[in-house]
């Protein structure tokens, strides 16, 4: 019966689901394993559009999506993000009109409120850093350089200029791309002994889950 339900097939007409499928085959070949999952989990929390025709979901079915989705703003954008991709698919390829997932509004986003080493702990990491525990070395890098995992992970050996004592390096921004950024007296042996056993990239994690288990673990 379910045939019969549906009706007769249209050309012109594709569900959501069919579609996500569509667009899914060929954009994750172009991206990396964690932004697939960003995307299945938020396909996941679309269960509502899977088996409705793309030129019938409005801007209010999405929006209703993104405010009933539990979590802040995060998991918010992930949906909008993969709306987005899927409805522009669906316009480029003539199922529909309008990608009306442009214009879903999310909540704004609250600033994070981070909290800076202590001094008391600062002297801690010297501490484990000269009783032999290399990755404490990463910390402190990170801490009188003030690069983040993101920055620190690709600075490579030709970005490091020790006679000159500064690195170069920086990502997000315009700005912040390619700054000279010096190296502080106090880190410079540190740097060093990393310049002179390393072959390629300044520190041996290839990846953030991998650093960031290092992290917890010490």
């Amino acid at each position: 019966y379910l045939p019969k339900l549906r009706g007769p097939p249209e050309t012109n007409k594709i569900k959501f689901n069919k579609l996500y499928e569509m667009w899914k085959e060929t954009h994750f070949l172009t991206i990396g394993k964690s932004k697939q999952q960003s995307y299945n989990t938020a396909y996941k929390r679309c269960s509502d559009l899977y088996f409705k025709n793309i030129d019938e979901i409005k801007l209010n079915d999405m929006q209703k999506l993104v405010d009933n989705c539990p979590g802040a703003y995060y998991p918010k954008q992930d949906i909008k993000v993969l709306l987005n991709n899927v409805m522009r698919y669906g316009v480029m390829n003539e199922y529909c009109k309008v990608n009306y997932a442009q214009y879903i509004k999310l909540p704004p986003l609250e600033k994070s409120k981070k909290t800076a080493f202590s001094d008391d702990e600062i002297k801690n990491i010297w501490k484990v850093y000269n009783n032999g525990n290399s990755f404490a070395g990463y910390i402190l890098i990170m801490i009188y350089t003030g690069m983040r995992y993101g920055e620190i992970a690709i600075i490579k050996k030709d970005d490091i200029h020790i006679n000159e004592r500064y690195i170069l390096g920086g990502i997000k921004t315009d700005a912040g791309k390619n700054r000279i950024i010096p190296i502080n007296e106090k880190i410079y042996p540190l740097i060093c002994r990393l310049y002179d056993a390393s072959n390629n990239r300044l520190i041996k994690f290839d990846s953030y889950s991998k650093f960031k288990k290092q992290w917890d673990a010490d």
